[in-house]
């Protein structure tokens, strides 16, 4: 049977989380497309709980399957295994969820497929509200680069969620940077705007997932994490080349408001990750050019370290602010990195 929407799954250990997100995307299908055909499809990465029960003990209007991902293990390995379906069943939209998204809502689901089902974008990232501690990655690296690199103006390159159309897929899917790992997210978004795809940023609310608990210790999940990030983001910078230098404007085409929300506070360990900071910068221009100049020499323990000294000071300069000032901060790195971008070579 063909699919004319599939909704892909990301799993790795989400027993406690799988069920309502299966139950809230079941809703939204139901509820907003029952004109389509419709496949919850869960790509589960070897997961050492009861993921997979927890899952199929879920009701639902939509049908559903659950499958193991192919390939190395990690969330590359299953968002191309739920997409290498989708080829299959000739689905003409994929919309990608992470399985420990505690925040999932129906309308949610509507706004990021319906400018993707109009044939008007190929790709929609969702706009999050952060609390100032969450997406350190992103914030603090991955953001200010992709900003200043590619000129466009996407807040979350990193958003974990995204809506792709046939299009899209494809090209990723022809893509020989296609990662296995956490690189994942910012290959689709880098992929898509060299490509050429149609994008669309929508603003929705607070993304709260379980994965943000992770961060009160930095070397457990996070620092593992980074490695695989900026692999990924060194080889598609030198790959894309030719659009830096250009310096090629990508249109975002920008939708909908964000809701009135508070988003929880993200408990971290500031002291566990002063202790890894080596207090080698002072300021957001000595943190661009470090970065810049571990860019140069595709060194990404000189990132981490860079990135180690940014967080240390960003945490003590922000410790008594909202997170709107807090937001003002990253923004004033973001222009750091502008003004040194010369100093990249590629």
């Amino acid at each position: 049977m063909d699919y004319e929407i599939i909704v892909g799954v990301s799993s790795k250990d989400c027993e406690k989380t799988i069920a309502k997100v299966v139950k809230t995307i079941d809703n939204a299908l139901s509820k907003y497309y029952s004109k389509q055909t419709s496949l919850i499809l869960c790509s589960d990465g070897f997961s050492s709980d009861k993921t997979k029960t927890a899952f199929n003990d879920v009701k639902t209007i939509t049908e559903k399957k659950f499958l193991t991902e192919k390939g190395k293990r990690g969330k590359g390995s299953a968002v191309k295994t739920i997409i290498q379906r989708a080829k299959m069943h000739g689905s003409m939209i994929v919309l990608l969820i992470d399985g420990d998204h505690l925040s999932l809502k129906e309308e949610w689901i509507k706004k990021m497929i319906d400018p993707v089902l109009k044939n008007e974008q190929d790709i929609v990232v969702p706009n999050y509200i952060q609390d100032k501690n969450d997406s350190l990655i992103s914030n603090h690296l991955i953001y200010p680069l992709t900003k200043t690199l590619f000129n466009v103006n996407l807040r979350n390159p990193m958003a974990g969620e995204f809506c792709i159309s046939k299009k899209s897929y494809m090209n990723l899917l022809n893509s020989k940077f296609f990662p296995s790992d956490s690189g994942l997210d910012i290959f689709i978004t880098l992929t898509g705007l060299c490509e050429n795809l149609n994008f669309a940023e929508v603003k929705l609310g607070i993304k709260d997932h379980a994965s943000s608990k992770k961060y009160a210790r930095p070397e457990d999940s996070i620092m593992p994490m980074f490695n695989q990030v900026l692999r990924e983001f060194i080889q598609l910078i030198r790959y894309y080349k030719a659009s830096i230098k250009k310096e090629v404007k990508f249109e975002i085409k920008k939708l909908g408001k964000f809701e009135t929300q508070m988003p929880k506070k993200v408990i971290i360990s500031i002291k566990a990750y002063k202790e890894l900071s080596r207090n080698s910068i002072s300021d957001e221009s000595d943190y661009a050019k470090k970065v810049y100049e571990s860019l140069n020499d595709q060194s990404i323990m000189g990132l981490k370290v860079a990135w180690l000294n940014w967080l240390a000071i960003y945490f003590d300069k922000t410790k008594n602010l909202s997170n709107d000032k807090a937001e003002a901060e990253i923004e004033k790195l973001v222009k750091a990195f502008q003004k040194n971008k010369e100093l990249l070579k590629l």
